[in-house]
């Protein structure tokens, strides 16, 4: 016999159970706990039959008995009139408002078993009957048990558990004015698990209908189906869950770089390689939605594969100090209590140095526009910016914020000779940024005026302290905490970018060095902080090559360009989307084009810490459709690699 197992589930909005699919012998419990309720049902089918029409967990007496109690009483119903076993169903009317009109903890359960013995039962009684040739009213009560037998019977056990009696009397009571059937009860006391586990199951036919001859509750097939109601989460207070519209084909990812994210709504385990990070993964959601504690789950997974570096960009702060406090070894830099230092006119490494000039002054101007927002005014800032760099460059690899502040003051002076005077724009230039009023040049300089004026930002910004070489290290993981908060956004962009632009141009070198390609994987939060720098779509296009893969979380679609996001949605190959609003559901259901009307149901209607995931095939494998998943947290169990 196939032994039976007991489940939590949790009823879905809108759908239905078909009692068929749980199977023949089966038990339906509703724990009052005293302001809400929890179904349970114990079956002999697997979990799949019953996550066709709710969500469901496996679960233990020992679980159960942590809710109701250890030592519990127990009553059964047996039959008042041994002509209701021959003659009429006994059906519980509504059992969800009789567990919910309770009113104090309680367990009802009901469990149902079919078996052909009682059909036999039945047809041997029939037969006596009209053998007999008794009375006309013989031969119709003689039909009339051929005619239940002809449609199949069930027998029931109705049962309560309680840890006192009183409560065990009312739930006596409220059976018998749920059934037009009389009954009378049998109580037993359950003192452990295994006692309360053997009244849970569902009667075994043949035994109790041979030992108890009469007694025993029994209702016609078409008449479980009547009993079998979930509460509807309308009306009853009760954990539920959403209609899932996705399937939940789960695609197949086994290995030692390979490791749990979570599970489907019917608990099945939800798994990601390192192979499929490597095709970089986007985050969106709203805010509390559980990306942050999906960057970390994913962090602690992918430090825990080993050979990795890891570099996680945390605008916030929170992340990057919960994780340097979770992993040990790991590198934390904070601008306040674990001070460093980055300077955003470093020279990237390049084997020739014009083309590098060129490249840092192409990166530096976006990034004045974009971060600074430096605008052009009576003088053309950017020219004049372009022509400062490359002479700062002329003279050092390394010149500084401040540098390039006072040059131009200087230049504005006099005090400062630049650029090659015979060039007749560049006079123009010089003579139009002289004849501007002083307080206008520092108006359009403002933003860049605090790096050569402040000295936390001078020292923060004068010279680089990181070592990024060390960073791309196999094993490393190095936490940037920038509090936008303390730093200001300004300064949390600035040096967000810096980070992402070193980091690009240090993994860019590693072949030309001869060095090898360790995979690194750079987190970066608060996506839009380095979304308008035109190197961010090269590298979702070309860091694939050099080992460089990045992982980004938002909130929503409009803090980013549009080009962007196309670029960002063609060039993942992990896509997680937490909840989102109506306009992003929209944009996002084009993930998978085949189920774009049911995502964008989907989208706007997830719980936090669920999200719908979207993984790229891998070679040779059909593009698995999206799903939806409940994401681990981290520190919870069984999420070991392998």
């Amino acid at each position: 016999m196939v032994p039976v197992q007991l489940y939590h589930v949790f009823p879905r909005i809108g759908e239905k159970p078909d009692p068929s699919a749980l199977g023949y012998r089966f038990t339906y419990c509703l724990l009052n706990t005293g302001g809400s309720l929890k179904v349970f049902i114990a079956t002999e089918l697997p979990r799949d039959s019953l996550s066709k029409f709710m969500d469901v967990r496996e679960y233990s007496v020992q679980e159960l008995t942590e809710e109701t109690g250890l030592e519990l009483y127990v009553s059964e119903a047996r039959l008042k009139n041994r002509r209701d076993f021959w003659l009429r169903d006994t059906v519980i009317l509504d059992p969800p408002s009789l567990a919910s009109s309770l009113g104090r903890p309680g367990l009802m359960c009901i469990g149902f078993s079919r078996d052909i013995v009682l059909d036999e039962i039945f047809f041997s009684r029939a037969r006596g009957l009209l053998k007999a040739r008794g009375t006309r009213g013989g031969r119709v009560e003689a039909e009339a048990i051929l005619d239940r037998a002809r449609r199949g019977l069930w027998t029931l056990r109705i049962m309560g558990a309680v840890r006192d009696r009183i409560t065990l009397g009312l739930i006596e009571e409220k059976y018998s004015t749920a059934s037009y059937t009389g009954f009378k009860w049998v109580r037993h006391v359950a003192r452990t698990p295994g006692e309360l586990w053997g009244y849970l199951k569902p009667l075994e036919t043949g035994f109790w209908t041979r030992v108890f001859p009469g007694d025993i509750p029994v209702v016609s097939s078409s008449r479980v189906y009547d009993m079998m109601v979930l509460p509807d989460p309308a009306i009853h207070t009760v954990e539920f869950a959403r209609r899932s519209l996705l399937p939940e084909a789960v695609p197949v990812r086994n290995g030692a770089d390979c490791f749990r994210i979570g599970s489907t709504l019917n608990g099945r385990e939800v798994r990601l390689c390192m192979s499929d990070l490597e095709r970089h993964v986007y985050v969106i959601g709203q805010t509390g939605s559980g990306k942050t504690s999906f960057l970390k789950l994913l962090v602690h997974r992918v430090h825990e594969t080993g050979g990795a570096s890891i570099i996680v960009i945390d605008p916030h702060g929170d992340m990057a100090l919960e994780l340097g406090s979770e992993i040990s070894g790991s590198l934390l830099y904070d601008p306040v209590d674990n001070p460093f230092s980055i300077n955003p006119l470093d020279l990237p490494r390049h084997r020739d140095r014009d083309y590098a000039v060129s490249v840092a002054i192409d990166i530096l101007l976006d990034i004045f526009h974009e971060v600074l927002k430096l605008v052009n005014t009576a003088v053309n800032v950017r020219y004049l910016l372009r022509v400062v760099l490359r002479a700062l460059y002329s003279g050092s690899d390394s010149p500084t914020m401040a540098d390039l502040y006072n040059t131009i003051l200087g230049l504005y002076d006099g005090r400062v000779t630049l650029g090659d005077l015979s060039d007749y724009e560049w006079r123009r230039q010089i003579g139009v940024l002289r004849s501007m009023q002083r307080q206008s040049l520092i108006s359009a300089l403002s933003r860049l005026e605090p790096y050569a004026r402040d000295r936390f930002l001078r020292e923060l910004t004068s010279r680089t302290s990181v070592d990024f070489e060390e960073m791309l290290s196999p094993g490393s993981l190095t936490l940037f905490s920038i509090p936008k908060a303390v730093v200001g956004g300004d300064l949390a962009r600035l040096i967000t970018s810096t980070i992402v632009i070193k980091t690009w141009y240090e993994a860019l070198a590693r072949p030309r060095l001869g060095k090898p390609r360790t995979p690194v994987f750079l987190i970066i939060d608060e996506f839009q902080f380095v979304s308008d720098l035109p190197l961010i779509d090269i590298v979702f296009s070309e860091a694939r090559k050099y080992g460089l893969h990045l992982i980004v979380a938002h909130q929503h679609t409009g803090q980013i360009p549009g080009h962007l996001i196309q670029s960002v949605l063609t060039n993942t190959g992990v896509k997680l989307v937490f909840q989102v609003a109506g306009e992003d559901a929209e944009k996002l259901s084009t993930i998978d084009a085949d189920f774009a009307r049911l995502l964008r149901r989907t989208l706007t209607s997830l719980s936090t810490g669920m999200a719908v995931l979207k993984i790229a095939g891998k070679p040779g494998e059909q593009s698995p459709p999206p799903l939806i998943v409940k994401l681990d947290y981290p520190g919870s169990t069984g999420l070991k690699p392998g």
